[in-house]
C-alpha cells in the first residue's frame, strides 16, 4: 500500500480512519474496472510537509470485504482535476 510512498509510513492510522469516514467517495468511471476513492483532509499531513487530502484507492470484493490498492496525497485542486470523470458517491 505504502510501497511507492514511502512519506506515508507514519500515517497508517489515517490510511484506516480515512476508509473508515471519509469526507468524499469517488466511484470510477464506467470505462474502467471498478474502484473506489476516499477522500479526507488530515491537518496532520501538512504538518509533516505534505498535501493535507488523503487519498485511499479501494476496491470491493463484496459489502464487507475489500483491499486497498494505493494511498497518497493530493491538493485541493489536484483532487478536483483527478475526479472530475468520477461519480462522487459521498
Amino acid at each position: 500500500m505504502i510501497e511507492h510512498h514511502e512519506e506515508l509510513e507514519p500515517f497508517q492510522r489515517e490510511i484506516l480512519l480515512t476508509l473508515a469516514d471519509p469526507d468524499s467517495v469517488y466511484l470510477s468511471p464506467v470505462s474502467v474496472k471498478p474502484s473506489y476513492a476516499a477522500v479526507k483532509s488530515i491537518p496532520k499531513l501538512v504538518e509533516a510537509g505534505l498535501a493535507r487530502n488523503l487519498i485511499v484507492h479501494y476496491r470491493e470484493v463484496s459489502r464487507s470485504d475489500g483491499f486497498i490498492l494505493t494511498a497518497l496525497v493530493m491538493s485541493d485542486e489536484r483532487v478536483e482535476r483527478r475526479f472530475r470523470l468520477w461519480r462522487r458517491l459521498r
